[in-house]
């Protein structure tokens, strides 16, 4: 596995063709494994996945990466949340746990 995967190399090897349902390496003669997928969708590597290697790959191109979902939450949180009680001072917005 490559210790580091800029963003050119993981844009030139998620526009691969796809065999047997699996992303070909863009240099060598080999399939990108969980760990290195996992790693392009920004999951740490000390995320943990278990089942079959099918059902990983699946997992993996269904979810969505760790950093999009914080930029999104962020962007929420920032431009519709903050606004909100700029605009409505009375209003309390409080997490569902609490």
């Amino acid at each position: 596995m490559p210790k580091t995967l800029d963003s050119y190399l993981a844009d030139r090897v998620l526009t691969r063709q796809l065999y047997l349902g699996k992303v070909v390496h863009w240099e060598e003669k080999r399939f990108i494994g969980i760990k290195e997928r996992a790693r392009f969708a920004s999951f740490p590597d000390s995320f943990q996945w278990s089942g079959k290697w099918t059902d990983i790959y699946n997992r993996q191109g269904n979810s969505v990466p760790p950093n999009l979902m914080k930029a999104i939450a962020e962007h929420i949180k920032v431009n519709i949340l903050q606004r909100m009680t700029d605009a409505f001072p009375g209003i309390e917005i409080r997490r569902a746990d609490q």
